[in-house]
């Protein structure tokens, strides 16, 4: 499991993963995601934030590259914050 992290608005810490199917070739299935406002002490957590049909395996034909989605996050600040919305 690779886990991905983002800091947000006023210090809050967002992390994303990719959970697997339990049989092989332990394909991507859906995305986890959780963040805290406090360092971590407490995390609010959606096992399975959304759905996803990503790729886990190796390219034979290409000298057996290992290849993944890996999903990643990135936080848009808010107007109200001074910025425009964009990333």
């Amino acid at each position: 499991m690779l886990v991905v992290y983002n800091n947000g608005p006023n210090g809050k810490v967002y992390v994303c993963w990719a959970g697997v199917t339990s049989v092989s070739p332990f394909t991507e299935d859906f995305v986890g995601v959780a963040s805290t406002t406090n360092g971590g002490a407490n995390w609010q957590v959606s096992e399975n934030a959304f759905d996803m049909n990503g790729i886990n395996g190796l390219l034979t034909q290409k000298g057996n590259i290992r290849v993944n989605g890996l999903p990643n996050i990135a936080m848009i600040q808010p107007v109200d914050q001074g910025m425009d919305g964009s990333i």
